[in-house]
């Protein structure tokens, strides 16, 4: 990601001592920059069909906009319902079209956790700083 200009990883979650919810990590993003950046959250099909079960799913679609990478395997999401259980998520929605890549963090997370080679999945300073900070371990 570093050497993309318009992108930019934050500590922040790092830094927070126990739990971290993605709804406080965008508030305090939001807040750091006074409220005037447009924020989008990208996260994989599978994630969205159970948004509705993470922490206040309402501050995460008002403070960001919900980018949606379908996968291979991913079932499909009943977007009515989904409005139904979080009003106002259509509007906040964007699902990508392309090829499909069956990747995601949570594999990533496990195969780190494992120590296992992550390499092929994300980029090779990523993996490194994955590593030398035991992010999963």
């Amino acid at each position: 990601v570093n050497e993309e200009k318009y992108f930019e990883v934050s500590p922040l979650e790092v830094r927070r001592k126990g739990a971290t919810y993605t709804a406080q990590t965008l508030a305090e993003i939001d807040q750091l920059g006074g409220g005037k950046d447009k924020l989008f959250f990208i996260i994989g099909m599978d994630n969205l069909s159970n948004l509705r079960s993470w922490y206040k799913p309402e501050e995460i679609i008002r403070k960001s906009t919900l980018v949606v990478v379908p996968r291979p395997d991913s079932a499909e999401v009943d977007i009515a319902q989904l409005e139904k259980d979080i009003p106002g998520i259509t509007r906040r929605l964007k699902i990508l079209e392309g090829p499909l890549i069956n990747i995601s963090a949570s594999d990533i997370r496990r195969k780190a956790s494992k120590g296992e080679d992550i390499t092929c999945l994300v980029p090779h300073k990523v993996a490194e700083y994955i590593k030398q900070n035991q992010l999963y371990v």
